[in-house]
């Protein structure tokens, strides 16, 4: 039998989000006046933590606290985006693309159809056989903090296996 993990020997969870993704989450919310006190509430987070370098929450209150924030803005880009994606968007392009499409490929290619009918949707095309697996955004004259320049990378797929990259 294996020791427990040292989280678990404190009585912390195994699976925890850092405290800096809950005020990633805010930030949107609070640049729009929403009562960011309210919103940790409803997430059981307490406010205190934001205050704490290294604190942790569990995934269920990270979610709770998204889900808090899409409700209080009706925006899945938690009001990071240069305009609103309602909420139901993500869901409808799921239905409008997953089982209509042969492949992921399609599935893709038609998930980037979608998002391009909404001002500010994700822009995005295929790149196969680029040996690198990646996100990348471009800067545009936008000053929302979604136009920030990212890239990540990792192992290469498969020469046959079809990549993702993100456009402005």
């Amino acid at each position: 039998m294996s020791a427990p993990l040292e989280s678990e020997a404190y009585g912390a969870p195994t699976r925890s989000v850092a405290i800096h993704h809950v005020r990633a989450a805010l930030r949107g919310a609070r640049r729009h006046g929403v009562d960011i006190a309210s919103l940790l509430e409803v997430a059981s987070i307490p406010t205190e933590l934001l205050d704490v370098p290294l604190a942790r929450v569990s995934p269920q209150q990270f979610a709770r606290l998204t889900q808090a924030v899409w409700q209080a803005l009706d925006d899945e880009l938690q009001g990071l985006g240069p305009h609103p994606l309602k909420v139901g968007t993500f869901a409808m392009m799921c239905h409008a693309v997953v089982h209509c499409s042969p492949d992921l490929r399609t599935a893709i290619n038609r998930s980037s159809t979608f998002y391009g009918l909404f001002p500010g949707g994700s822009r995005f095309q295929l790149e196969e056989g680029a040996g690198e697996l990646g996100s990348r955004r471009r800067r545009s004259s936008s000053t929302s903090p979604a136009s920030t320049t990212s890239t990540t990378t990792s192992p290469s797929p498969p020469p046959s296996s079809p990549t993702v990259s993100r456009a402005g």
